[in-house]
């Protein structure tokens, strides 16, 4: 998607040409940059976190319902 097309979908969504010109400066100089991750989850917890595919077998049963 082009910044043209991006700003076109995000306008109206955000409402103010500043705030989405901002957004697609961000991420223009993002590009090509290694993202940005922190491990909130376990930063946040005093218990361990679980894997998604350990998450994923505990609540198999909530997504066959």
């Amino acid at each position: 998607m082009s910044p043209d097309e991006a700003r076109s979908e995000l306008l109206p969504v955000l409402g103010s040409s500043t705030v989405v010109n901002i957004l697609l400066d961000a991420w223009a100089a993002a590009i090509g940059q290694p993202a940005f991750v922190i491990d909130v989850c376990r930063a946040d917890r005093s218990t361990a976190t679980r894997t998604f595919l350990e998450w994923a077998t505990d609540h198999a049963t909530d997504f066959r319902a």
